[in-house]
């Protein structure tokens, strides 16, 4: 979510920065934290057998 946030964000300033409302984009200076994905640890046989 914040990475998202923090795209759209970005994105906007860029574009803000192009059309010359503002000097310089500090979205760009920031680092998003990246998102801690947990891995899974799959079916076991009987859970797909079910129906």
């Amino acid at each position: 979510m914040v990475q998202s946030i923090h795209a759209v964000l970005r994105n906007a300033l860029k574009s803000a920065v192009r059309e010359e409302l503002i000097l310089r984009n500090v979205a760009t200076l920031v680092q998003a934290p990246t998102p801690d994905y947990g891995t899974g640890k799959g079916l076991t046989v009987p859970q797909v057998r079910l129906p």
